[in-house]
């Protein structure tokens, strides 16, 4: 998915990582970056690994930014508002999960609720010089 551009500026480009083999969204990620793509990714169907976290951090730098956005909310929340079934099953990337301590955007879902986390996310990239509104 493609989002508006915001008045001449870069396209914001959804990168679904559930249909993305996991080791090829480094490089997909790079591919868009360094054709001027803001790229979100997300996938709900696999919660990354720090180390995975990194390395595609590693990669996409060398092309342009990397912005990690960490949502902090706890899983117990998670599965009570699962509408989808994602924490339905026992999952050991969930149980496991690490939150990244460098995350330039941290938030959590349940004590600031979905529009103070975008607008976090909005007024952190405004700062940053990647949009203008």
């Amino acid at each position: 998915a493609t989002f508006n551009q915001f008045a001449g500026a870069r396209h914001i480009t959804l990168l679904d990582g559930s249909n993305v083999p996991s080791e090829v969204v480094p490089y997909a990620t790079s591919e868009l970056v360094r054709s001027g793509a803001g790229v979100i990714i997300a996938n709900s169907n696999h919660a990354a690994p720090l180390a995975e976290i990194e390395a595609t951090k590693k990669v996409v730098s060398k092309a342009g930014s990397f912005i990690t956005i960490s949502i902090e909310t706890p899983v117990e929340e998670c599965t009570k508002r699962d509408r989808k079934g994602y924490y339905a099953n026992h999952r050991e990337d969930v149980e496991n999960y690490k939150y990244p301590k460098d995350a330039e955007i941290k938030v959590d879902l349940h004590l600031e609720g979905t529009n103070v986390a975008i607008q976090k996310t909005v007024l952190y990239l405004e700062e940053q010089g990647f949009f203008k509104f």
